[in-house]
């Protein structure tokens, strides 16, 4: 491997990510979007989600959440500061 191969191999494990997209769970119809909550099954699901993720998720996690109601919900089962 010469000088330059072994530089940018360092570069990209230094400046790598995972990105984990996490959609929010089952919500309610309705206007406005911004305050539709989520549904029973909704708070089920965003649960068991949540459960996987603190058992799978990185370390170094950071959350960056939607202003939406049901995706603060969603968020909140994590219960992990976003």
């Amino acid at each position: 491997m010469t000088q330059s191969q072994s530089i940018l191999s360092d570069l990209s494990e230094e400046s790598s990510m995972d990105l984990l997209l996490w959609r929010h769970a089952e919500a309610e119809e309705g206007i406005p979007d911004l305050k539709r909550k989520l549904t029973k099954r909704g708070e089920k699901q965003a649960l068991q989600i949540a459960d996987w993720l603190k058992l799978n998720a990185p370390k170094s996690l950071r959350i960056l959440v939607s202003p939406a109601h049901r995706c603060q919900q969603t968020a909140q089962e994590l219960a992990l500061p976003f």
